[in-house]
C-alpha cells in the first residue's frame, strides 16, 4: 500500500501555495 508521507504532502502543498501566490 501507499504510505502517507507528511513531508511530501507538505512540500506539495507549499509548492501549490507558492504558485497561487505568484
Amino acid at each position: 500500500g501507499e504510505k502517507r508521507d507528511p513531508v511530501k504532502m507538505r512540500r506539495e502543498r507549499e509548492e501549490m501555495e507558492r504558485r497561487h501566490l505568484e
